[in-house]
Protein backbone atom coordinates (compact mmCIF):
# COMPACT_ATOMS: atom_id res chain seq x y z
CA UNK A 1 0.00 0.00 0.00
CA UNK A 2 1.25 3.43 -0.91
CA UNK A 3 1.02 6.16 1.41
CA UNK A 4 1.23 9.95 0.63
CA UNK A 5 2.29 12.47 3.13
CA UNK A 6 0.17 15.11 3.31
CA UNK A 7 2.65 17.40 4.08
CA UNK A 8 4.98 17.27 0.64
CA UNK A 9 2.88 18.43 -2.64
CA UNK A 10 3.36 15.82 -6.02
CA UNK A 11 5.66 18.01 -7.92
CA UNK A 12 4.42 19.45 -11.13
CA UNK A 13 6.64 20.64 -14.46
CA UNK A 14 6.98 24.79 -14.14
CA UNK A 15 6.46 24.35 -10.43
CA UNK A 16 8.63 24.56 -7.09
CA UNK A 17 12.02 22.92 -7.21
CA UNK A 18 11.84 19.49 -6.88
CA UNK A 19 13.65 18.60 -3.42
CA UNK A 20 14.52 14.85 -1.56
CA UNK A 21 11.19 14.37 0.07
CA UNK A 22 9.32 15.47 -3.74
CA UNK A 23 11.51 13.35 -5.69
CA UNK A 24 10.86 10.06 -3.38
CA UNK A 25 6.71 10.42 -4.01
CA UNK A 26 7.83 11.81 -7.84
CA UNK A 27 9.62 8.20 -8.43
CA UNK A 28 7.45 6.07 -5.89
CA UNK A 29 4.08 7.42 -8.46
CA UNK A 30 5.56 5.73 -11.69
CA UNK A 31 7.37 2.70 -10.44
CA UNK A 32 5.34 -0.39 -11.58
CA UNK A 33 3.23 -2.58 -8.88
CA UNK A 34 4.24 -5.21 -7.55
CA UNK A 35 8.17 -3.90 -7.96
CA UNK A 36 10.12 -5.24 -10.98
CA UNK A 37 13.56 -4.48 -12.14
CA UNK A 38 13.14 -0.71 -13.67
CA UNK A 39 14.95 1.89 -14.07
CA UNK A 40 14.04 6.04 -13.37
CA UNK A 41 15.41 9.08 -14.24
CA UNK A 42 14.16 12.41 -13.97
CA UNK A 43 16.03 15.47 -15.61
CA UNK A 44 15.75 18.99 -13.85
CA UNK A 45 16.19 22.12 -14.89
CA UNK A 46 18.71 24.34 -13.37
CA UNK A 47 16.47 25.43 -10.69
CA UNK A 48 15.64 21.78 -10.11
CA UNK A 49 12.22 21.46 -11.49
CA UNK A 50 11.11 18.79 -13.22
CA UNK A 51 11.40 18.50 -17.02
CA UNK A 52 11.30 15.07 -18.47
CA UNK A 53 10.57 11.73 -16.50
CA UNK A 54 12.36 8.40 -18.59
CA UNK A 55 11.19 4.63 -17.24
CA UNK A 56 13.16 1.26 -18.80
CA UNK A 57 11.71 -1.55 -17.50
CA UNK A 58 14.01 -4.80 -17.74
CA UNK A 59 17.25 -3.26 -16.19
CA UNK A 60 18.04 -6.51 -14.46
CA UNK A 61 21.82 -6.13 -14.37
CA UNK A 62 23.17 -3.83 -11.52
CA UNK A 63 25.01 -2.18 -14.23
CA UNK A 64 22.11 -1.08 -16.51
CA UNK A 65 21.96 1.59 -14.96
CA UNK A 66 24.95 2.91 -16.43
CA UNK A 67 23.28 2.76 -19.86
CA UNK A 68 20.00 4.07 -18.70
CA UNK A 69 22.09 7.09 -17.36
CA UNK A 70 24.22 7.64 -21.49
CA UNK A 71 20.73 7.59 -22.91
CA UNK A 72 19.43 10.15 -20.62
CA UNK A 73 22.35 12.15 -21.17
CA UNK A 74 21.91 11.74 -24.85
CA UNK A 75 18.20 13.56 -24.39
CA UNK A 76 19.21 15.88 -22.27
CA UNK A 77 21.60 17.10 -24.76
CA UNK A 78 18.23 17.88 -27.13
CA UNK A 79 16.34 19.50 -24.07
CA UNK A 80 17.95 23.07 -23.55
CA UNK A 81 18.28 23.66 -19.64
CA UNK A 82 18.79 20.39 -17.90
CA UNK A 83 21.09 21.31 -15.57
CA UNK A 84 20.79 18.35 -12.85
CA UNK A 85 19.37 14.56 -12.96
CA UNK A 86 17.93 12.26 -10.52
CA UNK A 87 18.17 8.04 -10.87
CA UNK A 88 16.25 5.60 -9.18
CA UNK A 89 17.09 1.99 -9.87
CA UNK A 90 14.73 -0.76 -8.68
CA UNK A 91 15.98 -4.19 -7.89
CA UNK A 92 12.98 -6.15 -6.48
CA UNK A 93 15.12 -8.87 -5.27
CA UNK A 94 18.03 -7.62 -4.20
CA UNK A 95 19.39 -4.55 -2.58
CA UNK A 96 22.78 -2.93 -2.34
CA UNK A 97 25.33 -4.30 -4.08
CA UNK A 98 28.79 -3.87 -3.23
CA UNK A 99 30.13 -2.45 -6.97
CA UNK A 100 27.15 0.75 -6.20
CA UNK A 101 30.30 2.55 -5.12
CA UNK A 102 31.73 2.37 -8.52
CA UNK A 103 28.79 2.89 -10.25
CA UNK A 104 27.84 6.12 -8.13
CA UNK A 105 31.64 7.99 -9.42
CA UNK A 106 31.08 6.41 -12.92
CA UNK A 107 27.07 7.99 -13.15
CA UNK A 108 28.38 10.85 -11.29
CA UNK A 109 31.35 10.97 -13.82
CA UNK A 110 29.07 10.91 -16.90
CA UNK A 111 27.02 13.63 -15.67
CA UNK A 112 29.16 16.02 -14.97
CA UNK A 113 31.39 15.55 -18.44
CA UNK A 114 27.68 16.47 -19.77
CA UNK A 115 27.40 19.57 -17.39
CA UNK A 116 24.75 17.80 -15.46
CA UNK A 117 24.61 17.48 -11.57
CA UNK A 118 23.27 13.85 -10.62
CA UNK A 119 21.50 15.12 -7.55
CA UNK A 120 20.79 11.65 -6.12
CA UNK A 121 20.66 7.65 -6.83
CA UNK A 122 18.10 5.82 -5.07
CA UNK A 123 18.55 1.84 -4.86
CA UNK A 124 15.19 0.36 -4.21
CA UNK A 125 15.43 -3.08 -2.90
CA UNK A 126 14.36 -4.72 0.59
CA UNK A 127 15.05 -1.23 1.25
CA UNK A 128 16.23 1.96 -0.08
CA UNK A 129 19.98 3.14 -0.36
CA UNK A 130 21.94 6.41 -1.43
CA UNK A 131 25.56 4.78 -3.22
CA UNK A 132 26.28 8.59 -2.64
CA UNK A 133 26.12 8.48 1.31
CA UNK A 134 28.18 5.42 0.39
CA UNK A 135 30.77 7.29 -0.64
CA UNK A 136 30.65 9.92 1.98
CA UNK A 137 29.71 12.71 -0.62
CA UNK A 138 27.58 15.66 0.82
CA UNK A 139 23.71 16.14 -0.54
CA UNK A 140 23.40 17.82 -3.25
CA UNK A 141 20.07 18.96 -2.08
CA UNK A 142 19.55 22.61 -2.49
CA UNK A 143 18.84 23.80 0.88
Amino acid sequence: MTHFCSSHRFPHADGEPIDDAAARLLIESVLAVPRRTETVVVLLDHDRRGRTILNVDRTDRPDAVLGVAEWSIELAGRSPGIGGAIIASVRPVGGDDLDDVERWLELDAQFALAGIELVEWYVYGRSVSRPRVLVGEPERWVA
